[in-house]
């Protein structure tokens, strides 16, 4: 219960922010990606949407082909009945398939189950009932046949590595915090995320401050120089 509080207060904290601060607060502490998860795009409540925003724990479901049954576990009576509240899922899709794995009724009971959102390193369905439900998703792309014809639901909350050559060594862990809006997604380690929520308020506030400065007619180098070589984080 300690641990769940504590999550939910971090979530409070980091809610002003967007995924760049996060990205920028995790490149100060040594992360070179900044917990960027390339490749996944808001595609509801509409393409790129500038209005989506998502930060919560993630809970990660791994799917594997169907080559695989009999030789990897399977999880016991469907996976979206075991959504936590207060998550955004994570579906880790094998590469190279175009059928998708997420679809409409999917949301409908997620958000029945008090999740907050979608990331699918694969493929969705229904985008018009997605967006009709304003529900938020990101993913790689959308497909029209189902995924069950050439992949299955292997395990619920077991780390995940992103399907992207760009980022081969990123890894979704979870009760991990996700940010995810128009920039893009930010996968923020559990570890990191107290120092990330202590150091972000005055990373956003130094960019804050360089944005007056350059509206005033100040080089980029000078206001760089003053604002960002102040920071002590």
């Amino acid at each position: 219960m300690a641990a769940a509080r504590n999550i939910a207060s971090l979530v409070k904290r980091l809610q002003p922010f967007n995924s760049c601060d996060a990205a920028d607060a995790l490149v100060k502490l040594g992360v070179p990606s900044g917990g960027f998860l390339p490749g996944l795009k808001a595609h509801s409540p509409s393409y790129l949407s500038t209005q989506v925003k998502v930060i919560a724990p993630v809970q990660t479901i791994k799917f594997e082909r169907n080559d695989q049954k009999g030789k990897k576990p399977e999880i016991v009576g469907h996976y979206v009945d075991q959504v936590k509240s207060g998550h955004v899922v994570f579906l880790s899709q094998p590469s190279g398939l175009s059928n998708a794995c997420w679809g409409g009724l999917m949301s409908m009971r997620s958000r029945h189950l008090g999740a907050v959102g979608t990331i699918i390193d694969g493929n969705v369905r229904d985008i018009a009932e997605q967006q009709s439900m304003e529900w938020p998703v990101f993913c790689r792309d959308v497909g029209t046949t189902a995924g069950a014809p050439v992949c299955f639901p292997s395990a619920i909350d077991v780390p995940v590595k992103l399907n992207d050559p760009r980022e081969p060594d990123a890894t979704i862990n979870p009760g991990d915090i996700i940010m995810a809006d128009a920039d893009g997604i930010v996968c923020i380690p559990l570890e990191l995320a107290e120092k990330v929520a202590e150091m972000i308020p005055q990373l956003a506030e130094v960019d804050k401050l360089c944005g007056e400065d350059v509206l005033k007619g100040r080089s980029i180098t000078e206001t760089f120089k003053e604002r960002r070589g102040r920071l002590r984080c």
